[in-house]
């Protein structure tokens, strides 16, 4: 069953919402691998925690339709 999520701007699938917050999540981690210790800047790690949060964005609304059935806040 395909569940459709509602944002401000946009009507995404909840399957293509997880698949955009994994891809931000997975490029983070490739930014804060072990192999990079010591080699980030703080712009470097303020890039980092804004993508963290745009993921966390991406992945509120999933988590929403899945506890609650609701695609709003």
């Amino acid at each position: 069953m395909n569940h459709i999520i509602t944002l401000p701007a946009e009507q995404i699938m909840a399957g293509d919402l997880i698949d955009r917050g994994l891809d931000k999540l997975r490029t983070c981690y490739l930014a804060i691998h072990p192999e990079k210790a010591g080699l980030l800047t703080d712009e470097a790690l303020t890039a980092i925690s804004v993508t963290l949060q745009d993921a966390i964005c991406d992945l509120e609304p999933v988590r929403r339709l899945l506890q609650c059935g609701e695609d709003r806040p």
